[in-house]
């Protein structure tokens, strides 16, 4: 159901669909985020009570006897920053800023939110020591909490922004696997005089095709997975693919010495070297393990691209595009997004608006229908000032007519 509903919407509306719901889950997210690690303290007796509750060695960096070793904090480490930095669905955000001025700000923007939210995400579950000290499995710890401290109404609220968060992400990976497919494969394939209904079609198809491959891998990973750590799993998968993949973009971005047959011939070997190991895993358990994983496919892909650049550099007409790259990439002069410059309507506050006044809605009747106010107060709160937000997106979309 839920393959099927990210579907239709990304089908339909493409990246216009996937930053409408990016914006309408953050703001729902985000007002249950911030009062949660304030409930669960409150809940837990205040925080001398969760400071005495915490383990001697919480805090530590690292914890080696529980498997997460130094090695696998620098592992995952790589593997975020490779994916920041090489995420197609992310660089749909950038692109579609107004110009590069706005795009940095978005950054800046991003990597803020990214050292405020960290700390409320993980905060509430040091409250849980106290009110769930005997919880069975800690990776059902954040569904308990809500459960526990949040008040009526605001429950089904976080589960559905959780859940449209992640049905978000996987929208915006759907768009631009198929914007890449359409647009760098297809197009230069059959021809670039293409008219751009014949693109939409390609491109609708592409989706569906990459969101029915995402599912059956999906089922196929549940399968093999069964009750396993899902985190692993999902660190060995980016192990195997994400260097062999990000390593040449990102270089490819940074210097013109890397040439195209060069990040062909790394992504190549990278993969099929990964591949090697995991199979090989299965007699020698330590090749499956993500750490290795990530550094060897990142070892291989690096040597081979630099070997393979400095034999075969790019020359003639595909030099020059590259030279001409770096150029405009060094200017200090303002970059105009093409859409803008078309005129395109690019405005989806009101949408936005409606969509975040609809849950602030739904959240206060909720709370008045099932006569919870002496509990709901909060809720209702929430739900105001959810309105008031979209109200804010409503006169700022008036504004821009």
């Amino acid at each position: 159901l839920c393959a099927a509903i990210i579907l239709g919407y990304t089908f339909m509306g493409g990246l216009w669909a996937a930053l409408v719901a990016d914006f309408v889950q953050f703001a729902v997210l985000v007002a249950a985020v911030v009062i949660l690690p304030f409930l669960s303290f409150s809940h837990a007796g205040g925080i001398g009570n969760v400071m005495d509750a915490l383990p001697d060695g919480f805090f530590s960096l690292t914890r080696p006897e529980a498997g997460y070793p130094f090695v696998y904090l620098l592992c995952y480490f790589t593997l975020l920053f490779l994916n920041y930095s090489t995420s197609w669905a992310l660089a749909q955000r950038y692109y579609s800023s107004e110009n590069d001025r706005s795009a940095r700000k978005v950054g800046l923007l991003v990597a803020g939110l990214y050292l405020i939210g960290t700390p409320l995400f993980y905060l509430p579950a040091f409250g849980a020591l106290v009110f769930l000290p005997d919880m069975a499995n800690t990776k059902d710890v954040y569904p308990l909490i809500c459960k526990t401290v949040l008040p009526v109404g605001m429950l089904g609220m976080v589960i559905a922004a959780m859940f449209s968060a992640t049905m978000s992400t996987l929208a915006g990976d759907y768009n631009a696997v198929s914007s890449v497919l359409t647009n760098d494969l297809y197009k230069r394939m059959i021809g670039r005089d293409l008219s751009d209904k014949h693109l939409l079609v390609v491109g609708r198809v592409n989706t569906v095709m990459v969101g029915l491959l995402v599912l059956g891998i999906t089922l196929v990973m549940r399968t093999l997975q069964g009750s396993g750590d899902l985190f692993n799993t999902m660190a060995k998968v980016f192990g195997l693919f994400l260097p062999p993949v990000a390593i040449p973009m990102l270089l490819g971005m940074l210097t013109p010495r890397i040439s195209a047959r060069g990040a062909q011939a790394g992504l190549f070997t990278g993969i099929v070297a990964g591949l090697a190991a995991f199979v090989l895993g299965a007699w020698h358990p330590f090749l499956r393990r993500a750490e290795f994983l990530t550094f060897w496919t990142a070892g291989v892909t690096l040597l081979v691209m630099t070997i393979v650049s400095a034999c075969a550099p790019d020359t003639g007409g595909r030099r020059e595009q590259v030279l001409a790259f770096f150029v405009r990439f060094k200017t200090n002069g303002s970059v105009e997004n093409v859409t803008r410059q078309k005129g395109a309507d690019t405005s989806f506050l009101p949408v936005i608006a409606a969509g975040i006044a609809a849950v602030g809605v739904i959240l206060i009747a909720a709370v008045v229908l099932t006569g919870g106010l002496a509990k709901g107060h909060l809720s209702v709160c929430v739900g105001a000032a959810l309105l008031a937000v979209a109200a804010g997106f409503w006169s700022a979309a008036r504004r821009l007519r």
